[in-house]
């Protein structure tokens, strides 16, 4: 499916990043968990296909609150993004891993070595998530 972001969604609180996608998703869970509802979370990563694995690695994890008006730190620029939001959101962050991979191969990626991509978590409910997988297509930086 299309995303077109017609402003940025923008972060403004960067958590400690552990590299790894599975820590990075299961610290960010927990920092949501404690958040009130309306938060909202995202984790920069990059894949990087090789003849036989798909390597990911998390390079930012930021999240913000539904009522913080000031500038974001980081930012999911405005744009058209390929988008997936998951059926059945991952509980860990090991159960998030075959689903990248899977979101990672359904891109046609092959003339990038690394795609960047982004993993939002929206608190919806207590203890109730959505999570999503963007991809770029075509973004406008500020």
């Amino acid at each position: 499916m299309k995303l077109h972001l017609q402003q940025p969604l923008s972060y403004t609180h960067i958590l400690e990043n552990p590299k790894q996608c599975d820590q990075a998703f299961d610290m960010l869970l927990g920092k949501l968990e404690e958040s009130p509802v309306g938060s909202d979370g995202c984790m920069v990563c990059s894949a990087t296909m090789t003849d036989e694995l798909c390597i990911l690695s998390c390079h930012t994890v930021a999240f913000r609150e539904p009522e913080e008006k000031e500038p974001g730190l980081i930012a999911i620029p405005m744009g058209t993004y390929l988008f997936s939001q998951l059926s059945f959101p991952p509980q860990t962050g090991s159960a998030l891993i075959p689903l990248l991979n899977r979101f990672v191969l359904s891109v046609d990626c092959q003339q990038e070595d690394e795609l960047q991509l982004f993993v939002r978590v929206y608190k919806e409910r207590e203890s109730d998530f959505a999570v999503q997988l963007i991809t770029a297509t075509q973004t406008t930086r500020e």
